[in-house]
């Protein structure tokens, strides 16, 4: 009898896991309902609600759904809202996993799903597709015969202004056609760009809604393909003429720095999640076995241990207040002007026309080449730009660029960074702003990131920082920091690392990821030493256990649910930890 009652706890615990793991797939839908010929404009009283789209059923019959959502739960409190929008019916349903089969697609983008976007420059591609994961939207084309394939467009594709395309594979359930209804109203150019034979395309065999799926692994796996760099720059002498060359206009697809609290994985085990079991046992919150896993065990005792805990309940409200007292404060009219560019352009332009710093010319140039290409104007402004900001410095560090040389601007990577090169010894009360990373993510993440030089004040683009966690974690480090006064390059170096694990992340080299793990393990040996001298110290060394390795845990979800595996996440997530904290815990390496 004891047996059993054992095999049946061990299959309680096996369906809890399952059923958790099951949560990380966006396979809840709401269906609205079922219409003849529908129209999207039917349906704008719902489309802040989420991503609407249509599937065709026998008979001209067409249903009308939103979603995925990864829990029934969020799936159900959406067709609650549907509900109170009029639709009398909205009902949640489950996508047939099992049915679906791995494909190969390239990712052009991503989109929040409750917010209207335009189509524009996805419609050169005459296969779109979208998947829907709660808040997002992710934005695809396909479908490839194999990743050999669809690697040989990539380069096709990043040209056509996609920088940040990548390949990867996919569950073909979770995929969703994008045609007229979805596009609300768009049209598609007369002559769509084609990358493939029609002996190579794959048709998509579209699995129905059912009440009875069955779990499935999906994979999701990020397929890495170096980027490459194709910036060529055009160098005449002094005096000498160019040709401009006008070009496409940039594109304006917005990245979102709103970085959604993920689920966390209940069925994977890792070091985080133990080590946050041992400070929970520690605290008597967790009284069940160290096994690693996240599951609901260690989410109530940490729930509770929080609770308990004096100094994380003090730290929550002065992190609040750290965060309303940071708000954005800009030092001049130029730095208000580049902000508000594209907020308020008449504006912004005037005053920047009015001003004669190196920064308002090259953010003048930058906005005449995004709106109407290359031009004269532009070569001018970057030109004067460039002679003006360099005419009393003359900085070492920036290798393979000739500031005494005139350009001709063809191409936005160029451009952009050379603005980066005049912001870094131009005026250091004028902040980069968030918008140039949010419209350009890749070829401004690599001009401001990843061409070394010195730290440039760059304005908190969000992101983790919306993390309720992330806060009380950085108000606890900051707090424990003892110097007087902080290195301000330091912490611009830092948060421009932040922006850039965010927004463009990078998996760790094999060297890099040892160094981040022994900075990791160094920084606890040398906490520990210190809290064991003092009880009040020990106090706010638990506070900074249960925060570091609660966001340790989080972070290595949302990597993961970026299409990231197990290893990559776990760097890039220590990784993300030392960027946030490490300046102001130094003292303890």
């Amino acid at each position: 009898m004891r047996l059993l009652k054992n095999l049946f706890l061990v299959f309680l615990i096996l369906s809890s896991f399952v059923i958790e793991a099951q949560n990380d797939i966006p396979q809840y839908t709401v269906r609205i309902g079922t219409f003849v010929n529908p129209k999207p404009a039917d349906f704008d009283a719902i489309r802040s609600l989420g991503f609407v789209y249509a599937e065709k059923q026998p008979d001209d019959y067409y249903s009308v759904l939103m979603g995925g959502y990864t829990s029934k739960s969020n799936a159900q409190r959406t067709a609650n809202q549907i509900k109170g929008k009029g639709f009398s019916n909205p009902l949640v349903t489950k996508l047939d996993m099992k049915s679906g089969e791995t494909v190969t697609m390239i990712q052009l983008g991503l989109k929040k799903a409750t917010q209207a976007f335009k189509w524009g420059n996805f419609l050169q591609l005459d296969e779109l597709y979208v998947i829907l994961n709660d808040n997002q939207v992710k934005v695809l084309t396909g479908i490839y015969p194999d990743v050999a394939t669809a690697k040989a467009q990539l380069s096709a594709v990043r040209a056509m202004g996609f920088k940040d395309a990548f390949v990867k594979n996919v569950n073909s359930t979770l995929l969703h056609e994008v045609k007229d209804f979805e596009m609300w109203g768009e049209k598609r150019a007369l002559i769509p760009l084609v990358f493939r034979d029609d002996s190579e395309r794959k048709t998509l065999t579209r699995p129905t809604s059912t009440e009875i799926p069955e779990p499935f692994d999906d994979p999701q796996d990020r397929i890495e393909t170096p980027i490459q760099k194709e910036t060529i720059e055009t160098v005449t002498t002094k005096g000498g003429s160019t040709t401009p060359v006008k070009v496409a206009k940039s594109n304006t697809f917005e990245r979102s720095f709103t970085a959604a609290t993920p689920n966390i994985r209940a069925n994977e085990k890792r070091n985080s999640a133990l080590e946050l079991q041992k400070v929970l046992k520690a605290e008597g919150t967790y009284t069940s076995s160290l096994d690693g896993y996240y599951g609901k065990g260690t989410k109530a005792a940490y729930e509770v241990a929080i609770l308990q805990n004096r100094q994380i309940q003090k730290y929550k409200i002065l992190a609040k207040y750290a965060n309303e007292s940071s708000s954005r404060q800009f030092t001049n009219d130029i730095d208000y002007a580049i902000n508000n560019l594209w907020a308020y352009p008449d504006d912004a332009m005037a005053d920047l026309a009015a001003s004669n710093e190196p920064l308002a010319k090259a953010y003048r140039a930058y906005f005449i080449f995004t709106n109407e290409g290359a031009d004269d104007r532009v070569n001018n402004l970057m030109n004067a730009a460039i002679q003006q900001a360099f005419s009393d410095k003359k900085p070492t560090n920036m290798p393979r660029f000739d500031y005494n040389a005139t350009y001709s601007y063809n191409d936005l990577n160029q451009l952009l960074l050379h603005l980066r090169y005049i912001h870094e010894i131009s005026n250091q009360d004028i902040a980069v702003p968030c918008w140039l990373f949010q419209k350009h993510t890749g070829a401004a993440m690599e001009a401001f990131s990843f061409s070394g030089g010195s730290p440039i004040r760059m304005e908190s683009c969000g992101g983790f920082w919306e993390w309720e966690e992330v806060a009380v974690l950085s108000t606890i480090a900051t707090d424990m920091d003892s110097r007087r006064k902080f290195d301000a390059e330091e912490l611009a170096k830092n948060k421009t690392q932040l922006n850039q694990l965010f927004l463009a992340p990078d998996p760790l080299s094999s060297q890099e990821s040892k160094e981040v793990n022994t900075w990791h393990k160094n920084l606890w040996k040398g906490i520990d030493g210190w809290a064991f001298r003092d009880p009040l110290l020990e106090e706010m060394g638990t506070a900074l256990k249960l925060s570091y390795f609660q966001v340790y845990v989080l972070l290595e979800d949302y990597y993961m649910d970026e299409g990231y595996n197990k290893t990559e996440a776990k760097g890039m997530a220590l990784t993300t930890l030392k960027a946030l904290v490490g300046y102001h815990l130094q003292r303890f390496i």
